[in-house]
């Protein structure tokens, strides 16, 4: 006799959460994925790519599921708010509130924060990730992050460059006319988020 080559039916369950900003009266989504069969596991909150201008609960809906079904977790998918229609910080700030929201709710999402309490991001969202996570160092949020996980993460601005490093920092420039995402695709994505000197915008800190 040989086993089944049939998969077991996946039990993760999605369901869809209108959370407060801190703008008064302004809402944004989370979806939330769980495996309601199984006991409260680690949370992860993930912060889609897109270049700060694309991207929705759909996003990185394969890393949510994986999460759940591979790692026994429960995932944490932010809609936040996309530019050109908000600029700079507000999207950092709708992914820092979902953080927030993560760490005061865990009646609603199920999950176990003890058990680990994760902030990740794709690209842009990998950006946001990464000063969100100053963000909530520097507040003394509780109960407090354990770890960040940066996919492909753009951290490092050109002119955050210092003068003595400047000879090092050849990437971007070697890349420029890389297919997909070339110098001009980035400088399009980085005008409509309009980055200013901002440590948090940079995805830098002390």
């Amino acid at each position: 006799m040989t086993a089944s080559a049939t998969p077991s039916p996946s039990t993760t369950t999605q369901t869809d959460h209108t959370i407060p900003t801190r703008d008064a009266g302004v809402t944004i989504r989370v979806r939330v994925y769980r495996d309601p069969t199984a006991p409260p596991g680690p949370v992860m909150v993930m912060l889609h790519g897109g270049g700060w201008v694309l991207g929705d609960l759909d996003s990185e809906t394969l890393l949510c599921r994986t999460w759940v079904e591979a790692l026994g977790g429960v995932s944490i998918n932010v809609e936040y708010r996309l530019a050109p229609e908000v600029k700079f910080p507000v999207p950092v700030y709708d992914c820092h509130d979902a953080v927030r929201w993560t760490a005061e709710h865990p009646e609603v999402h199920g999950g176990d924060l003890s058990k680990g309490f994760i902030l990740a991001g794709i690209s842009a969202g990998a950006n946001m990730a990464c000063s969100v996570s100053h963000l909530a160092r520097d507040e003394g949020m509780r109960p407090a992050l354990t770890g960040v996980y940066l996919s492909i993460p753009s951290l490092l601005a050109p002119e955050a460059v210092e003068e003595r490093w400047k000879g090092e920092y050849t990437a971007r420039e070697e890349n420029g006319d890389a297919p997909v995402l070339n110098r001009g695709a980035i400088a399009l994505f980085r005008s409509k988020f309009v980055f200013y000197h901002s440590s948090y915008a940079l995805g830098l800190g002390n």
